[in-house]
Protein backbone atom coordinates (compact mmCIF):
# COMPACT_ATOMS: atom_id res chain seq x y z
CA UNK A 1 0.00 0.00 0.00
CA UNK A 2 2.09 3.29 -1.13
CA UNK A 3 1.86 5.90 2.06
CA UNK A 4 0.14 8.93 1.42
CA UNK A 5 -1.04 11.79 3.58
CA UNK A 6 -3.10 10.75 6.62
CA UNK A 7 -6.39 10.67 5.80
CA UNK A 8 -9.65 9.26 8.39
CA UNK A 9 -13.15 8.23 6.93
CA UNK A 10 -15.69 9.99 8.99
CA UNK A 11 -19.58 9.80 9.32
CA UNK A 12 -20.56 14.34 10.22
CA UNK A 13 -23.39 14.19 12.38
CA UNK A 14 -26.14 16.13 10.26
CA UNK A 15 -29.48 18.99 12.50
CA UNK A 16 -29.70 18.97 16.00
CA UNK A 17 -27.05 16.63 16.76
CA UNK A 18 -24.15 18.67 14.47
CA UNK A 19 -24.79 21.87 16.28
CA UNK A 20 -25.45 20.63 19.62
CA UNK A 21 -21.62 18.77 20.04
CA UNK A 22 -20.32 21.61 17.63
CA UNK A 23 -21.52 23.92 20.59
CA UNK A 24 -20.53 21.96 23.60
CA UNK A 25 -16.92 21.61 21.55
CA UNK A 26 -16.48 24.84 21.03
CA UNK A 27 -17.57 26.28 24.32
CA UNK A 28 -15.41 23.36 25.96
CA UNK A 29 -12.18 24.45 23.85
CA UNK A 30 -12.89 28.22 24.76
CA UNK A 31 -13.06 27.35 28.30
CA UNK A 32 -10.09 24.82 28.61
CA UNK A 33 -8.19 25.63 26.02
CA UNK A 34 -8.29 22.67 23.87
CA UNK A 35 -8.46 22.07 20.38
CA UNK A 36 -11.37 22.48 18.36
CA UNK A 37 -12.54 20.04 15.86
CA UNK A 38 -15.51 19.13 13.73
CA UNK A 39 -18.05 16.69 15.18
CA UNK A 40 -17.52 13.26 13.94
CA UNK A 41 -17.83 9.56 14.44
CA UNK A 42 -14.78 7.87 13.26
CA UNK A 43 -15.57 4.89 10.84
CA UNK A 44 -11.90 3.61 10.22
CA UNK A 45 -8.89 5.87 11.00
CA UNK A 46 -5.22 6.24 9.68
CA UNK A 47 -5.41 5.63 6.16
CA UNK A 48 -1.96 6.10 4.47
CA UNK A 49 -2.46 5.83 1.25
CA UNK A 50 -2.59 8.72 -1.44
CA UNK A 51 -5.81 10.93 -1.40
CA UNK A 52 -6.62 9.57 -5.15
CA UNK A 53 -6.60 5.78 -4.02
CA UNK A 54 -8.50 7.15 -0.89
CA UNK A 55 -11.30 9.01 -2.62
CA UNK A 56 -11.42 5.71 -4.97
CA UNK A 57 -12.44 3.31 -2.22
CA UNK A 58 -14.76 5.82 -0.28
CA UNK A 59 -16.64 6.13 -3.49
CA UNK A 60 -16.98 2.67 -3.59
CA UNK A 61 -17.89 2.05 -0.32
CA UNK A 62 -20.30 5.07 0.06
CA UNK A 63 -22.16 3.34 -3.07
CA UNK A 64 -22.65 0.13 -1.29
CA UNK A 65 -24.42 1.55 1.92
CA UNK A 66 -27.51 3.08 2.41
CA UNK A 67 -28.16 6.22 4.45
CA UNK A 68 -28.96 5.88 8.17
CA UNK A 69 -29.71 6.25 12.05
CA UNK A 70 -26.44 6.89 14.25
CA UNK A 71 -28.06 6.98 18.07
CA UNK A 72 -25.59 8.51 20.17
CA UNK A 73 -26.49 7.20 23.82
CA UNK A 74 -24.40 8.00 26.83
CA UNK A 75 -21.24 10.28 27.57
CA UNK A 76 -18.21 8.62 28.69
CA UNK A 77 -14.88 9.58 29.30
CA UNK A 78 -11.41 8.17 29.18
CA UNK A 79 -7.56 8.33 29.73
CA UNK A 80 -7.00 8.62 26.07
CA UNK A 81 -6.31 12.50 24.42
CA UNK A 82 -9.03 11.56 21.72
CA UNK A 83 -11.45 9.77 23.89
CA UNK A 84 -10.94 12.22 26.70
CA UNK A 85 -15.38 13.29 26.55
CA UNK A 86 -17.30 11.50 24.27
CA UNK A 87 -21.07 10.30 23.43
CA UNK A 88 -21.05 6.45 22.82
CA UNK A 89 -23.16 5.11 19.48
CA UNK A 90 -25.09 2.07 19.30
CA UNK A 91 -23.58 -0.64 17.69
CA UNK A 92 -26.62 -0.72 15.49
CA UNK A 93 -26.59 -3.31 12.47
CA UNK A 94 -26.30 -0.41 10.15
CA UNK A 95 -23.54 1.14 11.43
CA UNK A 96 -21.49 -2.36 11.51
CA UNK A 97 -22.17 -2.56 8.29
CA UNK A 98 -20.79 0.40 7.26
CA UNK A 99 -17.77 -0.05 9.02
CA UNK A 100 -17.31 -3.48 7.64
CA UNK A 101 -17.72 -2.17 3.78
CA UNK A 102 -15.13 0.45 4.80
CA UNK A 103 -12.90 -2.16 5.95
CA UNK A 104 -13.22 -4.30 3.30
CA UNK A 105 -13.21 -1.17 0.90
CA UNK A 106 -9.97 -0.18 2.09
CA UNK A 107 -8.21 -3.81 2.62
CA UNK A 108 -8.02 -3.02 6.77
CA UNK A 109 -8.02 -6.00 9.07
CA UNK A 110 -11.65 -6.81 9.54
CA UNK A 111 -12.77 -7.30 12.71
CA UNK A 112 -10.74 -5.06 14.25
CA UNK A 113 -11.57 -3.38 17.30
CA UNK A 114 -14.23 -0.63 16.84
CA UNK A 115 -15.64 1.81 19.94
CA UNK A 116 -18.03 3.96 17.92
CA UNK A 117 -18.30 7.21 19.31
CA UNK A 118 -18.22 11.06 18.96
CA UNK A 119 -15.55 12.98 20.82
CA UNK A 120 -16.12 16.39 22.62
CA UNK A 121 -12.96 16.55 24.52
CA UNK A 122 -9.33 16.18 23.37
CA UNK A 123 -7.02 16.78 26.94
CA UNK A 124 -5.27 15.15 29.13
CA UNK A 125 -7.27 16.31 31.77
CA UNK A 126 -7.10 13.30 34.96
CA UNK A 127 -10.81 11.91 35.54
CA UNK A 128 -11.37 14.07 38.74
CA UNK A 129 -11.11 17.58 36.72
CA UNK A 130 -13.57 15.42 33.84
CA UNK A 131 -15.81 14.72 36.80
CA UNK A 132 -17.43 18.03 36.76
CA UNK A 133 -17.65 18.20 33.14
CA UNK A 134 -19.82 15.03 32.87
CA UNK A 135 -22.28 16.25 35.62
CA UNK A 136 -22.39 19.24 33.73
CA UNK A 137 -22.73 17.48 30.57
CA UNK A 138 -25.15 14.98 31.27
CA UNK A 139 -24.03 11.34 31.52
CA UNK A 140 -27.12 10.43 28.75
CA UNK A 141 -27.07 11.57 25.24
CA UNK A 142 -30.34 10.34 23.56
CA UNK A 143 -29.69 11.91 20.06
CA UNK A 144 -29.22 10.80 16.66
CA UNK A 145 -28.67 12.06 13.06
CA UNK A 146 -29.04 10.57 9.57
CA UNK A 147 -25.86 8.73 8.09
CA UNK A 148 -26.12 10.44 4.67
CA UNK A 149 -22.33 10.39 3.29
CA UNK A 150 -19.09 9.54 3.97
CA UNK A 151 -16.41 11.69 4.37
CA UNK A 152 -12.79 11.60 3.77
CA UNK A 153 -10.90 14.19 5.90
CA UNK A 154 -7.36 14.96 6.48
CA UNK A 155 -6.60 14.20 9.89
CA UNK A 156 -2.41 15.05 9.41
CA UNK A 157 -1.03 16.98 12.19
CA UNK A 158 -3.23 18.68 15.40
CA UNK A 159 -6.92 18.88 15.16
CA UNK A 160 -6.67 22.44 13.88
CA UNK A 161 -5.25 21.57 10.98
CA UNK A 162 -7.74 18.63 10.01
CA UNK A 163 -9.93 19.84 7.16
CA UNK A 164 -12.44 18.17 5.14
CA UNK A 165 -10.77 16.46 1.65
CA UNK A 166 -14.26 14.91 -0.07
CA UNK A 167 -17.68 14.12 0.74
CA UNK A 168 -19.57 10.74 -0.60
CA UNK A 169 -23.43 10.21 -0.45
CA UNK A 170 -24.42 6.71 0.48
CA UNK A 171 -26.32 5.00 -2.11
Amino acid sequence: MARGPRLSLWLVPTGAAHERAARLIRELSDRLGTPRFEPHLTLLGGLGRARADAERQAALAAGRLRPFTVRLTRVGQRAEYFRSLFVEAARTPELLEARAVAEEAFGAPRGAAFAPHLSLLYSRLSRPQKEPLLAEVGREWHAEFRAEALHLFSTAGDPPHWHAVARFPLG
